[in-house]
């Protein structure tokens, strides 16, 4: 829902910029996003034997077939007959599209976001899983975890100054890539998988996490002003404390039986509400001289949320669950070795 409200708030002019500031906060949806995978992927494999084969199984088909569509859907929109750069508007080629099916785009400075819009979240989310199995090693001691957390927050300020500094090239494409490279961003999912341990929990109160919860929101909120110069890692570590705080207060409206059914297609939702803003952008134009800027981000975020997620459901029926299935049993584990439910 962050990810989808900083690309409305882009497509609605007249925001003052405070307002604008604060949408486009919804950028740390995606590092949001990769705490809660780490979270989960722990929480379902921590004190059991992680049998990789099935492990990789169902992390492929959890993700690969919706996102294979989505790349299909975003080529066609683009007026793409044919892999021919000729005809290719947005300059995707052969290569960039060879790189994306291999989940390897976020590796390259032209592809990490070329072929499908915010896909580079994607090619970061298969990084992590290549390195969970070492991770859910390493939390078997929970100093040596800490220690090692300690090392991937130091590692992704120096790569993104590194990036930023001595990688040639656009300087803001150079930028983005930057933030969107999976080293930079694994300390939000190692310190999901960290969250797994519940830290503190036993001398926590849920009335005390509800005020931390609150309290991290106020600074995010903060933060946001900041813009260009908010920190990543800060940022990350702002979400962690409010997912953190989360799970021990664990308030009504966050276990609501909407906001789960928006967590369950999520996935699908996410990848295809840069369909419905290309398509619904005329109608936002139109709205926004005759009701105000207001009104406008308001009927364009529901509306927004409305068809992708009606879209979503259906995907989520007929191409994620079946193939989420076919995952869980290609390489079925022996009983007891791990949830007969995947929890991510």
């Amino acid at each position: 829902m962050m990810v989808v409200l900083v690309h409305v708030g882009q497509r609605v002019l007249g925001m003052p910029a405070v307002v604008g500031n604060l949408t486009f906060y919804g950028v740390r949806g995606v590092q949001l996003f990769f705490i809660v995978s780490g979270l989960t992927l722990m929480v379902a494999h921590r004190g059991k034997k992680l049998n990789l084969p099935n492990f990789a199984a169902r992390r492929f088909f959890r993700i690969a077939p919706m996102f294979y569509l989505g790349a299909l859907l975003y080529l066609v929109l683009s007026g793409i007959p044919a892999l021919d750069p000729a005809f290719n508007p947005v300059g995707v080629t052969p290569g960039a599209v060879a790189l994306t099916a291999a989940f390897l785009h976020g590796w390259s400075l032209t592809a990490y976001n070329l072929v499908v819009p915010g896909g580079w979240s994607i090619a970061d989310e298969a990084m992590f899983y290549v390195v969970f199995p070492f991770l859910l090693f390493m939390l078997r001691v929970p100093r040596r975890y800490f220690a090692l957390l300690v090392v991937i927050y130091a590692a992704a300020g120096v790569c993104y100054l590194a990036l930023r500094h001595f990688m040639p090239g656009d300087p803001k494409l150079v930028q983005g890539f930057a933030m969107s490279f999976w080293l930079c961003n694994l300390p939000a999912f190692a310190t999901g998988c960290w969250l797994s341990l519940r830290p503190g929990y036993e001398s926590l109160s849920p009335r005390t996490a509800a005020i931390i919860m609150a309290a991290a929101a106020i600074a995010m909120v903060i933060d946001s002003q900041l813009r260009g110069h908010s920190n990543l890692l800060v940022a990350i570590v702002l979400l962690a404390t409010f997912t953190w705080a989360a799970g021990r207060a664990r308030p009504a409206w966050l276990c609501s039986k909407l906001l789960t059914k928006i967590g369950e297609v999520s996935f699908s939702l996410y990848l295809l509400h840069f369909a419905v803003l290309k398509l619904i952008l005329p109608v936002i134009r139109q709205l926004e001289p005759q009701l105000g800027w207001i009104a406008t981000l308001s009927v364009a975020y529901l509306a927004t949320l409305a068809i992708s997620g009606g879209f979503a459901g259906l995907t989520y029926r007929f191409i994620e669950k079946p193939f989420i299935r076919l995952g869980r049993n290609l390489f079925a584990s022996p009983v007891g070795s791990e949830p007969a439910r995947a929890t991510a």
